[in-house]
């Protein structure tokens, strides 16, 4: 029986569209370990090989006492990463929280599977890139809705790319948010729609025009796999434009880029509306074909097998 284990800091809900529950039940169900999400289930371990810990909200974490000690008696950990902004402990300083306090006293510097190229420093790490466990190929539809569609958390990074595409009256604009985001979100872009948060968002991205690919500055010149909202995109059947400044996460994804997607204001993002339809036939045609979940789970596989 393996001594390995798929930690994740919050208990997992079968079914939940959280990023880090998906990810730790795509680990634990592709390498065949249990998953330890409950105090409960931490107490009873007693030895550990492999501790493979998904990042997570340490704030709502309950069993943080607990994951310190597995910290502490693991052989090998592990640090799942699929946003550069959720880092592990660090490896020295005066910590108290025993979670933390873990890994200063052990000078330890996991092991990173990372969808961030910088953090792959040593033989044992591996870039995977999570963000394809969001790719669900549905049937296209016809959009109901025009102009551009917009989702996700309103980060400082993109403001300007917010301004620059959202601030305008050359099309409609829909940003589905909520609460502080969406008063945020409107203070940049005064005349734009705001929805509900969706409960499918790759069904709802159908029903609109478009979608548009942003990313924060730093992703700009420090490679992170593409984001979810690509997969999930283009899992829609939806045209996808993209900033002129991310082109560079597409190239190094291995992706052909259609110069009548790329868009780098408000007046290309206009012209580019005018093809919609066109440019989603393309990008599924291209990017639909591609199997990113196959290719992931070849990636964890052989991350495994270098631990």
């Amino acid at each position: 029986m393996s001594n390995d284990y798929v930690v994740h800091m919050t208990k997992v809900v079968a079914g939940s569209t959280v990023a880090s529950g998906r990810i730790a039940t795509f680990i634990c169900n592709t390498l065949g370990l249990p998953l330890i999400d409950t105090d409960e289930k931490a107490r009873e371990i007693t030895s550990i090989d492999k501790l493979i810990i998904v990042n997570g909200p340490m704030a709502f974490c309950d069993f943080l006492p607990e994951l310190g000690r597995l910290v502490q008696i693991a052989h090998t950990v592990v640090w799942v990463q699929n946003d550069y902004t959720i880092k592990p402990p660090k490896d020295s300083g005066d910590a108290t929280s025993p979670f933390r306090k873990a890994f200063a006293d052990k000078k330890l510097r996991p092991v990173y599977w990372s969808t961030v190229t910088d953090n792959v420093q040593t033989p044992k790490d591996t870039y995977v890139n999570w963000n394809a466990l969001t790719w669900d190929i549905r049937p296209m539809r016809t959009p109901t809705v025009e102009g551009l569609f917009y989702y996700g958390a309103f980060r400082e990074h993109r403001v300007k790319s917010f301004e620059k595409f959202f601030n305008t009256e050359y099309y409609n604009v829909t940003i589905s948010t909520t609460g502080q985001r969406a008063a945020k979100f409107k203070s940049v872009a005064p005349n734009c729609n705001i929805v509900s948060p969706s409960k499918d968002i790759i069904h709802d991205i159908g029903g609109y025009q478009a979608s548009i690919y942003i990313e924060d500055d730093k992703s700009h010149v420090q490679f992170h796999s593409l984001a979810n909202r690509f997969y999930e995109c283009v899992s829609s059947g939806t045209a996808l434009l993209v900033d002129s400044n991310c082109l560079k996460v597409f190239t190094t994804s291995g992706l052909n880029l259609s110069t009548d997607c790329i868009v780098s204001n408000a007046a290309d993002v206009k012209k580019a509306l005018s093809r919609s339809a066109l440019l989603a036939n393309d990008q599924r045609a291209s990017w639909g074909a591609l199997d990113h979940k196959q290719t992931l789970k070849q990636q964890l596989l052989e991350a495994y097998a270098k631990l």
